[in-house]
């Protein structure tokens, strides 16, 4: 400030809707964006739409409107709740002179169309899905600056998958921690090079939902390399049938093996952007 001659003063106020300071209370931080979905609804509520126009106006404005908040931190149990509350009362809503009544349940209702409901989002659950996308970025891009700052702060000389939640730690740091268990659950090991993948502890197994497998105390490999023929580089049938149950030894079989030396790594098992390459019946999907 002194040396570039920039006036400051304590706090800006707001950013992108949200209050720059954060005090003890989290909740009172995100009543703002209560207020506002509250708001468009009382304004809405006037209007005569049919069901299906309310269906379009709860996705795509009433959900829609708490996606900046959400995707940045870790909202209270409690404030995720009274938004569907409020979203709940508009849809069931009746008249002036007569109560709504909730003529299903909200967690109906928030399964797929396919499963009997409307495709409402649980906020929470979206909450979660938001900020695990964040530790993922920080898993594909270790060299970002949010992921320098977030290691060199929190987890030194650490992976992201690695990192603890610590004390006295920010509240944006604990609401992506949160989701770094989501997120531990739902990657897998792609195969490479075969170096470092763990045959008994890491998920490089194309079979859900544990994606791990466990072999016979009879196999002496420890690593995923120790299963393959390193002259011909496929996999070494006999090793597996001898080391393996028989129900996993055609999934393993199945697992495509690199033929340029493609390193190991972390994969999304359930990014739909390698559907085409999936393997049928294993419901597993490989990069390229």
């Amino acid at each position: 400030m002194e040396t570039l001659g920039i006036q400051s003063k304590e706090g800006f106020g707001e950013y992108l809707g949200l209050q720059e300071d954060f005090g003890h209370s989290k909740k009172a931080i995100f009543v703002e964006v209560q207020d506002k979905i509250k708001t468009r609804i009382a304004g809405w509520a006037e209007q005569f739409l049919s069901q299906a126009g309310n269906e379009v106006f709860v996705k795509a404005v009433a959900m829609a409107m708490p996606n900046y908040a959400i995707s940045c931190f870790k909202l209270p149990i409690g404030v995720c709740r009274d938004m569907e509350k409020a979203i709940r009362n508009y849809w069931w809503r009746g008249n002036k002179q007569k109560k709504s009544v909730h003529q299903m349940s909200w967690d109906r209702l928030m399964k797929q169309k396919r499963f009997g409901g409307l495709g409402f989002k649980d906020i929470q659950c979206f909450n979660l899905a938001f900020l695990a996308k964040i530790g993922w970025r920080l898993t594909q891009n270790p060299v970002s600056l949010l992921a320098t700052v977030l290691r060199d702060k929190y987890f030194l000389g650490d992976s992201f998958m690695d990192a603890y939640k610590g004390r006295k730690t920010s509240w944006g740091w604990k609401g992506i921690f949160e989701a770094h268990k989501v997120l531990k659950q739902e990657l897998g090991w792609r195969v490479g090079d075969k170096s470092s993948i763990s045959i008994r502890d890491d998920p490089w197994f194309p079979k859900p939902p544990t994606f791990r497998v466990r072999p016979r105390v009879c196999l002496q490999g420890t690593k995923v390399c120790d299963l393959i023929d390193p002259v011909s580089n496929t996999w070494n049938a006999d090793v597996i049938y001898e080391g393996f149950e028989r129900d996993d030894v055609v999934p393993i079989l199945s697992i495509p093996l690199s033929r340029i030396g493609c390193c190991d790594r972390l994969v999304w098992h359930y990014n739909v952007t390698r559907i085409t390459r999936s393997n049928p019946g294993t419901g597993w999907w490989y990069a390229s």
